[in-house]
């Protein structure tokens, strides 16, 4: 994982810096893509190094809405729930993204 930490702190920068000289996107934007970088380079590195799999975990309060449909949208799967985990009403919700070649999702099982 260290290689991985490297590779993001030298390949980030750039990236960012760009996004912030555009002077086209939000604050709220540039954290955006901030995230999908780091989320881009994780599955990367996954898949790198053979993993079947990667998960997400977020809240299932209203104000994560926006991030679940996103996770479904980019092919997660909500794979568990649960209940009451962070506090009452508030359950843990588990994505995962199962790797295949070139990305392509793998069946349960």
């Amino acid at each position: 994982m260290n290689a991985l930490r490297h590779r993001i702190a030298a390949e980030k920068p750039p990236v960012m810096r760009l996004l912030r000289q555009t002077r086209f996107f939000s604050a709220e934007e540039i954290h955006v893509a901030e995230e999908l970088i780091n989320i881009h380079w994780l599955e990367n590195k996954a898949q790198e190094e053979h993993g079947r799999f990667v998960m997400i975990e977020t809240s299932s309060q209203e104000k994560y809405q926006a991030t679940r449909t996103f996770y479904l949208k980019t092919r997660d799967q909500e794979y568990a729930r649960i209940a009451d985990f962070h506090h009452p009403g508030d359950d843990r919700m588990i994505y995962v993204k199962y790797l295949g070649q070139n990305g392509s999702m793998k069946p349960n099982g």
